[in-house]
């Protein structure tokens, strides 16, 4: 199954108009301009299959492509993001972990679960995460 994910745009976008009305066009504003164009197009994808693949596309070319295997994966960290925003990090053996949050579908968080049961990763949850698991399992309940 491939989960699509996309940077906060809004955020970027707001802070793109405030740099273009605040400032007159010259060299320094250039180099603000081309990063906030940067990550307002990235676009993160993650397939979820015998292998974990992450890739990050800018404007339809792949720039950064990674796959785990389950062996190479240390273990899942489900934690909140923000208020009401849950994620997971992936931490491999070696090399950086990625941070799965705000993708859709959102069962993302769901499959990645039984795909850590299936393979026997360990799978670790914050105090955080686990309160607003339990938050959202009693407005379910009302």
């Amino acid at each position: 199954m491939t989960y699509v994910g996309k940077s906060q745009q809004y955020f970027f976008m707001v802070l793109l108009v405030i740099v273009c009305l605040s400032t007159r066009a010259n060299y320094i504003t250039i180099l603000p301009l081309a990063l906030l164009v940067f990550f307002i197009a990235v676009r993160y994808e993650l397939e979820v299959d015998k292998k974990i693949a992450f890739r990050a596309r800018l404007f339809g070319m792949v720039i950064y492509h990674r796959e785990y295997a389950p062996n190479e994966i240390k273990h899942f960290r489900y934690r909140r993001i923000g208020a009401q925003t849950k994620g997971v990090s992936i931490k491999p053996v070696k090399g950086l972990g990625i941070l799965i949050s705000n993708y859709k579908p959102e069962r993302v968080l769901d499959d990645l679960f039984k795909y850590a049961r299936k393979h026997q990763i360990p799978i670790r949850k914050t105090k955080t995460f686990i309160a607003l698991e339990e938050t959202e399992a009693a407005k379910k309940h009302k």
